[in-house]
């Protein structure tokens, strides 16, 4: 889903619009140390945390909107790597990123209950993969998921998983930037290992590498365009895998 048109930011508590960069603007800040964070919002965000597990909560006038980190630290590595499937609610997750959640979700979740309100998920790499279980979570128990939107999200869960996000009424934007290695894995195959059964869901965002957007390209479109990003920079490409992963960029250009 493209960013939409409204003027709203992130900025204030009282605005009834939020666009795609105002997410990933959120995104962005939940890296920030707590005292940041509570310096620009005061009482409307809350931060919670545990030693491993980091989200940020901003509550509105119409809306709360919950933006999970990813991967910052080695234990977040851990579990980035950690990679088979486990049986959830609909579907079979990832066990790194179900357990990434777990560890903070109960207290979010009891949050959201009590304010009521339609509810807004983001997150960026490991963070993405857990707003989305999140908002499946959300979904699947009749309340109100209003967006999700995902920066450089892995594939999080199976096929059944994710036709279940995708059966869901929200709208779902995952962003994806030209050479991003993040958004590749767990990988559909690794040769000479069979195919695995990861599978991606939501409407892929394309950044491709000549700065335009492009909504669910073929996969021979994608490679292509990967291809020419690195061809146009050989020397900085070798890096660029994981430069395009990082949140500052796809807050540049979200």
């Amino acid at each position: 889903m493209p960013a939409t048109d409204g003027t709203g930011g992130p900025h204030s508590a009282e605005t009834h619009s939020v666009t795609d960069h105002d997410l990933a603007e959120l995104a962005l800040l939940s890296y920030a140390p707590r005292e940041q964070i509570e310096a620009r919002f005061g009482s409307q965000m809350r931060v919670y945390r545990t030693q491993n597990a980091r989200a940020i909560v901003l509550e509105r006038s119409d809306r709360c909107v919950v933006a999970f980190t990813g991967t910052d630290d080695l234990a977040d590595v851990r579990s980035d790597i950690r990679g088979h499937l486990v049986q959830h609610s609909v579907g079979r997750v990832h066990a790194g990123f179900l357990a990434y959640l777990l560890q903070i979700w109960g207290r979010i979740r009891t949050a959201l209950l009590t304010a009521g309100k339609p509810v807004v998920f983001v997150g960026h790499s490991l963070g993405a993969a857990a707003a989305t279980i999140a908002a499946m979570d959300w979904c699947h128990s009749g309340l109100t998921v209003e967006r999700l939107v995902t920066f450089g999200s892995p594939r999080v869960g199976d096929a059944k998983f994710a036709a279940a996000v995708d059966a869901c009424s929200f709208n779902h934007a995952r962003y994806v930037s030209c050479a991003d290695v993040v958004s590749r894995i767990p990988r559909l195959a690794c040769w000479p290992l069979p195919p695995t059964p990861y599978r991606h869901c939501g409407t892929m965002i394309y950044l491709a590498c000549d700065g335009q957007r492009r909504v669910n390209p073929s996969r021979r479109a994608v490679c292509w365009d990967r291809t020419t990003g690195r061809i146009r920079g050989i020397i900085r490409s070798v890096f660029r895998g994981v430069s395009d992963h990082s949140m500052t960029g796809y807050a540049r250009r979200a």
